[in-house]
């Protein structure tokens, strides 16, 4: 039956052909294929805006509707999308330099900031369009703010584009052979097209079947065999009800293989194959239709060489994004490959496959069979996937007897991180060396003598470090055998002693450290420590690290928290070396202890915070706050959270963190230590007294030490209530406390009441001031850093180098260049009063002395 209403739709096929920057651990690769092990692209770390990927399709296509799947935290706030089509002389060429391509602006489209759903939901965007192309161009801009997008990132787990081929391609020249045409596009692919939900959560060969149940009921509702085309319908409905435990099973199925436990991989696979044929019908055919309806299109050939994204540069090419070339004439539906230029302005040389997907066909609805163009105001059909387990319906409960008993696979109990050992030599009775955990890997060469080959899933980790290290080198590093993998790191040791200058060299010893750190095997891990230690010696200029030092830092955060203590030990003289490299710094060391990932095991582990905390008491140590470039404000952050963990270890590395932080700024850090019991407060109070030479047994803890800032309006001051804060300071303290200024010290019984406690900070503490650019009432001791961080004028202030204080914007290049302002001194040394701009003496005494005992002469409240 012929229907002449159908518009033909495909999935089409395209590859990547630029990206202006991904993260290591997401490359755009991920895009190129819809499955469940998908991980999707996101831009590089705290990268620039905006972002750009490049697809190329196999043809000049019709694009019809693009679909998006967002990242559920790591969202872009506009996407736009643009448009090519070579002609003119251009189509006649077979390459194009990107730089000369002109791209034509389709419009763009907005993404939900995701908060309602605490971003636990990940946006699907469908946009619907009518554009002839063949390149298309999205462009993302920048990124939600939010506290799990901690680096600033966008990110996108899928995209698919359907429509179909261009007219001028279906109908060639005159003389073209209809026949490669035809094999350009199946039409009788009639089917629905599977969406990105579908194609995430279910397996390859589910979702293959799942498409062929898809035509199979279109053709029997073409033919009008209802009742088949609703067998066919519940068959789809159990396959979709079972599909999520059909994955498990995959996933535990691939478990067993890379643990070589066959026997189990054996089972499970019987146990998917029951879960399957259970869930279609006993004696289910597939309706006898010429073979024709069944056909998924001819293959699209092209470049499928491509390699993951490895040390910049190295690989050797010296092409940029203005003179990369990109193949325009394509014959047929072959895609020649991509020359050898690289795809990326910012040092990815890579190449990327095709997109297999499916030619697939939709009905022509009245959505479809009108024009919908993009235009500036948004788009609908927007929809929002909640990522969950599929449960079984209520009305697919009488089914479950189909289903046969799934025999649960024997699997080790789940050990804890702070009690996992790592494998090591066993060197028992009657053994040269083994194993501990019996893997098969011995420690010689297989039986010709001869290195294995590298395993693809390998490839793209070692083909970076080849021109580097040499091919036998390299095969003798990703080698099972344990000592194949030892020899192999040591001979990239002693490379790197004869050849230390070359920043590719420095990146690729990176990577390869990074590698074996990562290693099961605790030797091999201590020689990638080894390999790391020497390269850091020996590369001693500054060098770029490329995208590899992220892998050295996970691994050595991994192991400060390992129950090896050489190996622990080790990880941390490591990072102590990279806070004094000038290809790392302190400020980075600190910043990737605070923030840097880690499995979710180790993230929770005692041990391994522990570790941190310590880790960062001995960088502050020896590269202090106030003479490195390192943001003390989130080190005190950091280990404020620490100290009010609930195990005790934690707790007291976090409280000489605080402590070192206090000897580098002094007390300045007060006013941060919010939300500690006055307990802990005590505690860090007796600590700062002891560096401040001062008697912890004068002190009086007055509650909390931070003395809040004081908002008022001079008008309305005298009818504002205190805030909850500043109550709670006082009700803390004894009764006397009450009648007694917290700032000033001045003691008046009609402190009692609140309200004159109140209109003495509002009028008369001479330890405070008002702002005379927000009004307000705040301690002079902060002034200057309450008009560069708090002010609501902040934006016109300055802090100048020489002198440290705050300056208006407008007069920053004049007091810069007059250098009449006084060269500032460490905190131990002297304060600086922001009124009068004269040093005073160090500490809270010297504040005292001088705005209670002298009297600062600009103080406006001076007695």
């Amino acid at each position: 039956m012929a229907n002449s209403g159908k518009i033909n739709l495909y999935k089409l096929k395209y590859r990547i052909v630029y990206c202006s920057g991904e993260d290591p651990e997401y490359p755009v690769t991920e895009l190129l294929d819809n499955s469940p092990q998908s991980r999707g692209w996101q831009s590089p770390k705290f990268c620039e805006y905006p972002q750009e990927i490049i697809i190329q399709f196999t043809n000049i296509v019709r694009l019809k509707q693009i679909q998006f799947l967002s990242h559920q935290s790591k969202i872009s706030q506009k996407i736009e999308l643009h448009t090519y089509v070579p002609t003119g002389t251009q189509a006649l060429s077979t390459q194009i330099p990107l730089n000369m391509i002109k791209f034509t602006k389709l419009g763009y489209l907005s993404l939900d900031s995701n908060e309602r759903s605490q971003f636990q939901a990940r946006e699907l965007k469908s946009v619907y369009v009518d554009s002839v192309t063949l390149l298309l161009k999205l462009v993302f801009h920048k990124c939600f703010v939010n506290k799990y997008n901690l680096y600033n990132q966008v990110g996108l787990i899928a995209v698919n584009c359907m429509g179909e081929m261009h007219g001028a391609v279906m109908h060639g020249s005159p003389g073209s052979n209809a026949q490669n045409r035809l094999s350009l596009v199946n039409q009788s692919m009639q089917g629905p097209v599977t969406n990105i939900e579908e194609e995430l959560s279910l397996d390859k060969n589910t979702l293959e079947t799942l498409k062929a149940l898809y035509a199979a009921k279109e053709r029997a509702v073409q033919m009008d065999d209802f009742d088949e085309a609703k067998r066919i319908r519940d068959t789809i409905e159990r396959l979709k009800t079972v599909s999520t435990q059909i994955s498990q099973l995959e996933e535990r199925k691939l478990l067993a293989i890379k643990s070589e436990d066959y026997d189990a991989a054996k089972i499970i696979k019987v146990e998917i194959e029951k879960l399957k044929s259970a869930v279609m019908y006993p004696h289910f055919q597939a309706p006898q239709f010429p073979p024709q309806y069944y056909g998924q299109g001819a293959p699209v050939t092209g470049n499928t060489n491509f390699t993951s994204f490895g040390l910049g540069n190295m690989m050797g090419g010296t092409d940029t994004l203005q003179n990369m070339a990109l193949p325009m004439g394509m014959q047929q539906q072959q895609l020649p490959p991509l020359n050898n230029a690289n795809p990326y302005g910012r040092g990815n040389f890579d190449q990327y496959e095709e997109k297999k997907g499916d030619e697939i066909g939709f009905d022509g609805s009245q959505e479809f069979g009108r024009n919908h163009h993009m235009n500036a105001s948004g788009f609908h059909h927007d929809e929002e996937i909640k990522i969950q387990d599929l449960q079984l319906s209520k009305q697919d409960a009488g089914r479950q007897s189909l289903l046969p008993d799934i025999k649960e696979v024997p699997i080790r109990p789940s050990v804890a991180y702070d009690d996992q050992v790592i494998p090591t030599l066993s060197k028992g009775p009657g053994k040269k060396g083994g194993l501990d955990e019996g893997n098969g890997e011995g420690g010689q060469e297989g039986e010709e003598g001869k290195v294995e080959e590298i395993s693809p899933e390998n490839m793209k980790y070692a083909e970076a470090l080849i021109p580097i290290f040499g091919d036998a080198t390299v095969k003798k590093m990703f080698s099972r055998p344990w000592a194949l993998r030892d020899e192999g790191l040591k001979e990239c040791e002693e490379h790197i002693k004869k050849n230390n200058s070359e920043s590719p060299v420095f990146q690729a010893a990176l990577s390869a450290a990074g590698q074996a750190m990562g290693d099961k095997i605790a030797q091999i891990i201590q020689r990638g420590m080894s390999l790391l230690q020497t390269t850091l010696k020996c590369c001693n200029t500054q060098m770029d690290p490329g995208n590899s030092s992220a892998m050295v830092f996970n691994q050595l955060f991994v192991r400060l928290g390992d129950n090896n203590a050489r190996v622990r030990e080790k990880a941390e003289e490591l990072l102590l070396m990279m806070a004094g490299h000038k290809s790392f710094g302190a400020q980075t060391v600190c910043s990737q202890i605070m923030k840097g990932q880690v499995k979710k095991s180790a993230a929770f582990s005692i041990k391994h915070i522990q570790g941190r905390l310590q880790l960062l008491h001995k960088v502050l140590e020896k590269y202090p706050v106030n003479k490195h470039n390192i943001n003390y404000q989130q080190c005190l952050e950091y280990a404020i959270h620490g100290f009010q963990h609930q195990s005790g270890e934690i707790r007291n590395q976090a409280y000489h963190v605080i402590l070192e932080i206090y000897r580098s700024i002094g007390a300045n850090i007060r006013k941060s230590l919010t939300g500690l019991r006055p307990a802990q407060l005590e505690l860090l109070e007796t600590g700062f007294a002891e560096i401040d030479g001062v008697d912890p047994a004068t002190l009086k803890i007055k509650g909390s030490p931070q003395r809040e800032s004081i908002q008022g309006n001079p008008k309305t001051a005298a009818l504002s209530k205190p805030t909850s804060q500043q109550k709670k300071s006082r009700l803390a303290g004894k009764d006397d406390l009450t009648k007694k200024c917290q700032f000033c010290g001045k003691n008046d019984s009609a402190f009692a009441q609140s309200e004159n406690i109140d209109m003495h900070y509002w009028r008369e503490c001479i330890m405070l001031t008002e702002c005379t650019f927000c009004s307000q009432v705040i301690e002079i001791s902060t002034y200057n850093q309450h008009l560069l961080n708090e002010c609501d004028k902040a934006k016109d202030f300055k802090q100048c180098g020489r002198c440290k204080e705050s300056v208006n914007v407008a007069e920053y290049e004049q007091h810069v260049a007059d250098k009449s302002c006084l060269i500032n001194k460490p905190l131990k040394a002297a304060n600086r009063c922001p009124l009068c701009h004269q040093d005073i003496k160090p500490g809270e005494s010297g504040w005292k002395k001088h705005l209670t005992d002298e009297g600062c002469p600009k103080n406006p409240r001076k007695k």
